[in-house]
C-alpha cells in the first residue's frame, strides 16, 4: 500500500515467494510457472519429478502378455507412409503410433526468424487387455492408456536452446482422463525441459485412463449400413482420446508455438480408443484403438481342414455351397480393395443359440442324421455373428465337418480370437485365409451328398 495517497490493495494475495537474493530473469520465469507448495508437499514433489524423470528415461513398450506383440518407434518410423497419414498407424488392437513434427519461430521482424526451432515427433501409445500386463503395483489398471512421445532430428537457432518446451498430452472427448498419481507420486501429463535437454534426452511417457465410471449407460451399436440400435450398456464401453501438444512457455512474442503434434494437426483429430469391462471378455477389462478392424486368421494344417475348405468355399465359391443359392454372396471375406461394409458382426449368445437351433434343423433336413458318423453341422456367417442370424432365405452356408475340427475352429474363434482381440457385441470383424485353395473340392466331396 501507500499510506502517503491512501492506496491500498484490494484483494487478497496468494503464493507469496520471498528470497535472500536477487534472482535472474531465468528464475523468475521458472518460479512463474511453477506453483508454490509446501515443504512437505515440495518433497513429495521432487519424489514425483525423480519418478517421472525415470520414466522419460527412454520409456520401453510394456510387456506383451495377452497382447499381440508391441510396436517401437523404429517400428513406427518404418512405417512412416501409414503413421505419417490422418489416423495414424495401428499395428494391432494394442499399439499405435503416429509421426508428427513441431515447429517453432519467434519472427524478429517479417524478414526472417530470431530463433527457431524443429524436432520431428514419435508418439507411441499402448493400451491393456486385461490385469495381467498392468503395473498394478504401479495402480495402474486394465483401461489405462500409455503415451510415450519421442523427438529426434532436434534443430534450432539463434538462442532458442536457452529457452524452454513444453510437451503434454490431452484427453479429447469425456471418455478419458489424466492419471494424477502413480507408484504413490504425483504425476504431471506434461513435462517442461530445456529444448538442449529435449534435443538430448527426448522422451517422456505420459498416462491417461479411461474408467468403467465414464461409460454412459447407451451405447450406439451400427449391425449394417441400414441397421443400428441403441442398448443398454452392460460392458461399460467408453470411447474417449487424445493429442499431443507442444509450445514453449518462455518463447517471446509474436511465435508460433502452440502447435498440436497428433497426427491430425491443428484440427485436434484424436486418436480413438475404446474401453470395455465386458463380463464375457475374461481378461478383466481392456483397451483398444479403434481404428484397427480385428481380423481372424485362418491357416491350413492346424487341425481344421476341413473347416477352412467350408469358410473359403462360403467366401470365394459361394454358389457352390448348401443351402442352393444361385445369388448367394456372404460378409466377412477378406477381399483386397472392397472391404468396405463386407464385415460380420459379433452378436449376443441369446441370438447366436438361436442361431444354432435352425442351424441344426437345417442341416438334419439335407442330410439327415449324419451324427453317428462324428459330424457336426458346421455354418459361416458364424452363428456368433448378426449377419448369421439375420441372414435372409437361403444366403449362408452349412456343412456337416468332423466333430473335432468343427470344436476346435468354433474355440480358435471364440474363445480366442474374441477375447484376444477383445471384440464385444456389435463389434465388427473379417476373415483373412493364409492358403489359396486352387483346386476345392465340391460341396457334395465336402459335405455329403444330400439325402433325396
Amino acid at each position: 500500500g501507500n499510506t502517503k495517497w491512501g492506496e491500498y490493495f484490494a484483494g487478497v494475495i496468494d503464493e507469496v515467494r520471498v528470497y535472500n537474493r536477487a534472482q535472474t530473469a531465468a528464475q523468475i520465469q521458472t518460479d512463474m510457472n511453477a506453483p508454490v507448495v509446501s515443504v512437505t508437499a515440495r518433497k513429495a514433489m521432487t519424489k514425483a519429478q525423480a519418478a517421472m524423470a525415470a520414466d522419460d528415461n527412454n520409456p520401453q513398450p510394456p510387456p506383451a502378455i495377452y497382447e499381440y506383440g508391441r510396436m517401437t518407434p523404429d517400428d513406427c518410423k518404418r512405417n512412416f507412409s501409414r503413421s505419417n497419414q490422418p489416423e495414424g498407424y495401428a499395428r494391432n488392437h494394442y499399439s499405435w503410433c503416429s509421426t508428427s513434427h513441431l515447429d517453432l519461430d519467434h519472427m524478429a521482424n517479417r524478414a526472417s526468424p530470431a530463433m527457431s526451432f524443429s524436432a520431428k515427433i514419435v508418439i507411441m501409445a499402448y493400451t491393456f487387455n486385461g490385469l495381467n500386463s498392468v503395473e498394478r503395483n504401479n495402480g495402474g489398471t486394465s483401461r489405462d492408456v500409455f503415451v510415450d512421445v519421442h523427438l529426434y532430428e532436434v534443430t534450432g537457432t539463434g538462442a532458442a536452446f536457452g529457452r524452454n518446451l513444453t510437451i503434454g498430452v490431452e484427453p479429447v472427448g469425456s471418455g478419458c482422463e489424466h492419471v494424477t498419481s502413480w507408484g504413490g507420486s504425483p504425476t504431471l501429463n506434461y513435462r517442461t525441459k530445456h529444448m538442449g535437454i529435449w534435443a538430448n534426452f527426448g522422451s517422456a511417457r505420459f498416462r491417461l485412463r479411461c474408467p468403467a465410471s465414464k461409460a454412459p449407460e447407451l451405447r450406439h451399436i451400427k449391425w449394417s449400413p441400414s441397421f443400428s440400435e441403441t442398448v443398454n450398456n452392460l460392458e461399460d464401453v467408453s470411447v474417449g482420446g487424445f493429442k499431443v501438444y507442444g509450445y514453449s512457455p518462455d518463447w517471446p512474442a509474436p511465435q508460433g508455438g502452440y502447435g498440436y503434434a497428433n497426427s491430425r494437426g491443428a484440427n485436434e483429430g484424436a486418436t480413438i480408443v475404446k474401453c470395455d469391462s465386458a463380463s464375457y471378455i475374461v481378461s478383466q477389462g481392456g483397451c483398444v484403438f479403434n481404428s484397427a478392424t480385428p481380423m481372424m486368421i485362418w491357416k491350413m494344417g492346424q487341425g481344421y481342414n476341413s473347416a477352412y475348405q467350408h469358410y473359403w468355399k462360403a467366401c470365394y465359391q459361394p454358389i457352390d455351397t448348401f443351402p442352393i443359392n444361385l445369388h448367394k454372396k456372404l460378409l466377412g471375406c477378406h477381399r483386397p480393395g472392397d472391404m468396405k461394409d463386407n464385415y460380420l458382426h459379433r452378436e449376443d449368445s441369446e441370438a447366436a443359440e438361436s442361431a444354432h437351433s435352425r442351424t441344426w434343423r437345417t442341416c438334419r433336413r439335407i442330410w439327415g442324421n449324419y451324427a453317428p458318423s462324428g459330424k457336426e453341422c458346421d455354418e459361416y456367417p458364424f452363428a456368433s455373428s448378426f449377419e448369421r442370424s439375420n441372414a435372409a432365405t437361403n444366403n449362408y452356408s452349412l456343412c456337416p465337418i468332423p466333430a473335432a475340427e468343427n470344436n476346435l475352429a468354433g474355440n480358435l474363434l471364440e474363445k480366442r480370437f474374441f477375447i484376444k482381440d477383445r471384440v464385444i457385441v456389435g463389434d465388427n470383424y473379417y476373415n483373412k485365409f493364409t492358403t489359396r485353395i486352387d483346386v476345392p473340392p465340391t460341396k457334395e466331396a465336402l459335405c455329403g451328398a444330400p439325402v433325396p
